[in-house]
């Protein structure tokens, strides 16, 4: 490792909650964070030539600014909230270099997320909307979208509750468009030919049970329908997301 370019960070942030009654409020909360290269980021192997190591490679650094509120009818809630994160040093794979490395300009994303739910004793229903626009926020090409983010996201949830301590759910989501990278984040925009990813949906099942007070059993199966997708595209080369896939156990609370 290269003690020489260590580098402490720090992570911190605060929120204020108004509430006007039992049935709405506001908020905003405002954070400084971190996140540090994973080791298959440093790490680096291509086939034809040796082991790489990017002893080099800077943790990536941001803010993130939230404001929202939510307010409650009977069985309806509705919650809204506004959002925006800048990044520095963000880390992207360089088709360029063919390594990881940290963008040398400032990123944001921005927009809005709104949700309409109902509940009640048998059953619920959530729907859930995220919009999200995503581009270069300093240098010559501010304002520049930036590949590999989806500008619309949807989610609707629906809850079952047959017999008591039972519980069943559906889940449905909705990935929206997005354009590939083709040189790393915004430069491809420039560099690289686009290809625009459409969007895709997916659908979930799972169910919980209350084995004893606070020890739940639960079970889901994501992508029911084995969906074949993707949510990353770089430089042509398709990741595909997780097929089918079972899972369960048990969770107790302390």
């Amino acid at each position: 490792m290269n003690r020489s370019n260590s580098k402490g960070q720090q992570a911190y942030g605060g929120g204020i909650t108004h509430l006007f009654d039992e049935r709405s409020r506001i908020w905003t909360r405002v954070e400084h964070f971190y996140r540090y290269p994973a080791t298959d980021e440093i790490a680096g192997y291509n086939g034809w030539g040796p082991a790489t190591f990017n002893t080099n490679l800077k943790p990536q650094n941001g803010n993130t600014i939230e404001l929202g509120g939510d307010y409650k009818s009977g069985n309806w809630k509705f919650t809204t909230t506004l959002f925006g994160t800048q990044i520095k040093d963000e880390i992207f794979f360089s088709n360029i270099s063919f390594s990881n490395t940290n963008f040398s300009e400032r990123t944001v994303r921005y927009g809005f997320e709104t949700e309409v739910a109902y509940d009640q004793k048998m059953w619920g229903v959530a729907l859930q909307y995220r919009n999200t626009t995503a581009e270069e926020d300093s240098g010559k090409n501010k304002g520049q979208r930036i590949s590999l983010v989806p500008n619309h996201q949807l989610q609707l949830r629906g809850t079952v509750r047959p017999i008591e301590k039972l519980e069943l759910f559906a889940l449905t989501r909705y990935r929206g468009s997005f354009d590939s990278d083709s040189g790393g984040l915004g430069q491809q925009t420039s560099t690289g030919t686009l290809v625009n990813m459409g969007g895709v949906f997916t659908h979930n099942l799972g169910f919980r049970y209350e084995v004893i007070r606070n020890c739940d059993l639960f079970g889901n199966i994501d992508n029911v329908t084995d969906k074949s997708y993707t949510n990353n595209v770089i430089w042509g080369a398709y990741y595909p997301e997780a097929g089918r896939t079972v899972n369960g156990g048990v969770r107790y609370r302390f």
